[in-house]
């Protein structure tokens, strides 16, 4: 799934790995604490290389349903990713 990770617009790549860099810095803001916790890899987040992170995220976004995916891809990918 790497590949897919990659095939995100370079802007929706950035926005990923700022929020996981935010969560690891301690600094996140509430909305993508919450899109952490919702995907439940809050937790995972420090201790999870960002492109297994993204595939976690990915496959656990893929089973949500399209009103509760919304605000988690707008907090981890800055917009929807398709």
């Amino acid at each position: 799934m790497r590949r897919a990770f990659y095939a995100l617009s370079r802007d929706r790549q950035a926005a990923f790995r700022r929020a996981v860099s935010a969560v690891r810095r301690g600094r996140a803001p509430d909305g993508i604490e919450r899109a952490w916790a919702e995907l439940e890899l809050l937790g995972a987040v420090a201790r999870t290389h960002t492109l297994d992170l993204y595939d976690r995220a990915e496959d656990i976004l893929a089973l949500m349903p399209a009103r509760d995916r919304q605000p988690v891809e707008v907090a981890l990918f800055g917009g929807p990713r398709a």
